[in-house]
């Protein structure tokens, strides 16, 4: 019962998903790959990791599957350039928004019960979470293949895979570093 309301939840609301996911690559500055494809592309990426979320769900919460998944999305994202941080915040930016597409008001209060509310909660966090673990075995698995390579990287390219982007950020208020 308690899946199934999710999956519900998470079918009924794809679309308004994939194009929150959409609006937040364009007005992103951290998303410079992902700016580079066309909205119906960046919308159908955000889709099918939601869809992937439901089918999760729906084999019982099974990780091979998730697993394999992930660990080819990060290979992919490498093989197109993405870099590594871009790849990650994309996972966080999805997770975001999903939490912001749960009404827990009814969730936690109506066909939910706390205890099933933590569980839930645990079961998502470990679907992104071991998601983000997975998408870097199948990035750096292809990284290292490329390094075997007679086009061996450079440094600057290596940089440019795992630290594009300006990481400098005010947390809660105070003095900017670097994360």
């Amino acid at each position: 019962m308690v899946y199934k309301k999710l999956l519900n939840t998470i079918k009924e609301r794809l679309d308004t998903m994939a194009t929150e996911w959409l609006s937040e690559v364009r007005k992103n500055e951290y998303f410079k790959t992902y700016q580079k494809l066309e909205d119906e592309v960046i919308r159908k990426r955000g889709g099918i990791l939601y869809a992937q979320l439901a089918q999760w769900l729906q084999s019982g919460g099974d990780f091979k599957k998730s697993e394999e998944y992930f660990f080819n999305l990060g290979a992919e994202r490498y093989e197109e350039g993405f870099p590594l941080t871009e790849v990650h915040l994309a996972l966080y930016v999805t997770k975001k928004i999903f939490w912001r597409n749960i009404d827990w008001r009814e969730t936690i209060t109506g066909s939910f019960q706390t205890e099933h509310a933590q569980e839930i909660m645990g079961v998502l966090n470990d679907y992104f979470d071991l998601g983000n673990f997975y998408v870097t075995r199948g990035y750096f698995q292809t990284l290292l293949k490329h390094i075997g390579d007679e086009k061996c990287l450079k440094k600057d390219e290596i940089e440019k895979l795992l630290c594009k982007g300006n990481l400098t950020i005010n947390l809660w208020g105070k003095e900017n570093f670097n994360l």
